[in-house]
């Protein structure tokens, strides 16, 4: 990790954080930002550049993106920080491996400083002891809560302080457990509800970071970055890695298959069965996701915006994990056989119920996450064929299931195999799309 010193402004690599204090930046990146070279060049004196980098030192020093970078270093220094860091200038981004562990170490980094300065320059300066409605529009609109990447900044350091655009200080949310004369405590509680309130992060969440994030299941988690957006679609999956504990190589180019590869991550390593409890955007019970989308896994964080009450159960059903093969994932579940179709081409397709080892906790009663797995077609008589199954699923939304299937029109229970679909795969027509369904009941 290289750190910067706000004294002298010149770099050092560590390697070690434990003991270490430090402060680091949480931003929104802007058009004139300043790279690890052109910042390390214009520190120094112009009479020591040679004559052709003068002009490039003085145009780094006149950008925006450099004053945010010394401000910061002169706010952190006020605060008691010797070190700091950036992710604009202290990274080295023409080596793809720094860049790759960097972002793969991004939590950490993180969870290691004293405390995170996040600076909203789209937030005029506004005095905290009024947080009015007023304050919080200004707030709210501010397009730093919009990023995928400053969610886990928010989450993973021991302290968070908020500045507006001219380094005025709005808000702290201080997880320090010893906390010696906070000057902010009259406002730090109704302060930390209020970002709750506009990132739609459970106050708790927000007052413990990521001491407790495990606490909250992975549909949970996905709904935070929900509403989140990214400038290159891969930055959707990588922004994620820290928030579900995962390292991964980095593949820029790849799109949306990032977020694929971290669900797969994902399910390696949890049992956590919300992963897959997650809602189309149309909520018309028979319309597909997208053309050519037949994945059992989420294309993207959005389609988890209704899972923030996606519990994992205490005790989970399903005792032989899944794992991902070549067919989809192979997994041994219970299930419930509802319903029988006749295609015209003299084939059968089996639909099924299967229950997640989750259930969502909203207004009213616990109810249980269900799946509906329709098969491919086959010519097999019995509804519970010897081999395993290998199924498609069909768009639902929470509730349609239980009106479709209700509880006393299905069979008997069975463990049973199943290959579920979790790749991308294109298809030419409507007909030829095998979407999946997700609903609770």
């Amino acid at each position: 990790m290289r750190l910067l010193n706000t004294s002298t402004l010149k770099f050092e690599q560590v390697y070690r954080l434990y003991g270490l204090l430090y402060a680091i930046l949480s931003h929104r990146w802007g058009d004139e930002e300043v790279s690890f070279e052109e910042f390390e060049l214009a520190q120094e004196p112009d009479d020591t550049i040679p004559p052709w980098q003068v002009k490039s030192a003085q145009r780094t020093r006149r950008k925006s993106g450099y004053q945010k970078i010394i401000r910061f270093c002169l706010t952190a220094k006020m605060n008691g920080y010797a070190w700091c860091w950036v992710d604009t200038c202290c990274i080295d981004k023409r080596s793809s491996a720094e860049l790759s562990e960097a972002i793969n170490s991004m939590w950490n980094y993180y969870k290691g400083s004293s405390d995170c300065h996040v600076y909203l320059s789209d937030v005029p300066p506004m005095d905290p002891r009024h947080m009015d409605d007023n304050f919080w529009a200004v707030i709210r609109r501010s397009s730093w809560f919009m990023r995928c990447w400053t969610l886990q900044e928010l989450v993973a350091p021991r302290g968070v302080s908020f500045y507006s655009r001219d380094w005025q200080q709005i808000g702290n949310i201080n997880r320090n457990v010893a906390s010696d004369a906070r000057s902010t405590e009259d406002i730090e509680r109704p302060f930390t509800a209020g970002i709750a309130s506009i990132t739609r992060i459970p106050v708790d969440v927000l007052a413990w970071g990521g001491s407790i994030i495990k606490t909250y299941s992975i549909a949970q988690r996905m709904s935070w970055a929900a509403r989140r957006q990214a400038t290159r679609v891969e930055d959707v999956a990588y922004s994620l890695l820290g928030l579900f504990d995962i390292n991964m190589p980095l593949l820029y180019g790849e799109g949306s298959k990032a977020f694929t590869r971290l669900q797969h991550e994902i399910m390696r390593q949890s049992p956590d069965m919300s992963i897959f409890a997650w809602t189309p955007p149309n909520k018309h019970p028979w319309l597909t996701l997208g053309e050519g989308y037949r994945s059992l896994l989420a294309p993207n964080p959005s389609v988890f915006e209704e899972s923030e009450s996606i519990y994992m159960d205490e005790s989970p059903s399903v005792t032989l994990p899944g794992t991902i093969t070549s067919r989809g994932l192979d997994i041994t579940i219970d299930c419930e056989f509802v319903a029988r179709l006749f295609n015209p081409d003299g084939t059968l397709r089996d639909i099924y119920i299967v229950a997640l080892d989750c259930q969502e906790r909203a207004d009213g009663p616990l109810r249980k996450c269900e799946v509906a797995l329709l098969s491919q077609g086959s010519t097999a008589a019995s509804p519970w064929p010897d081999s395993p199954l290998q199924v498609e699923r069909r768009v639902l939304h929470r509730g349609d299931l239980e009106k479709l299937y209700p509880r006393n029109s299905r069979f008997q229970i069975k463990r049973k195999r199943f290959f579920l679909p979790v790749k991308y795969e294109d298809y030419s027509s409507f007909e030829d799309m095998l979407s999946w369904t997700i609903s609770c009941s």
